[in-house]
């Protein structure tokens, strides 16, 4: 996916997660190899809801596949 388009999906319902996201691909997307590029690609087609509870809330365990890049946006960017 082109990083424009990328970029188009991190806007969001829940402005938190929005923001979480467009800090997160602002600085360090162009960082991220190939597979971590493919996987947050990826994770910007769940539901906000569930994006909710794995970077703001930590309620739950994201899905194994998204496990290494939700790290990242949790722990790579402050807010």
């Amino acid at each position: 996916m082109d990083k424009a388009k990328v970029r188009f999906h991190c806007r969001r319902g829940i402005s938190e997660v929005e923001e979480r996201l467009l800090a997160f691909f602002n600085a360090r997307y162009e960082q991220l190899n190939k597979d971590l590029q493919q996987q947050f690609a990826e994770l910007l087609r769940c539901e906000d809801t569930e994006l909710w509870d794995w970077l703001i809330a930590y309620q739950t365990q994201p899905p194994a596949t998204f496990i290494s890049i939700v790290d990242k946006i949790r722990y790579d960017v402050t807010i």
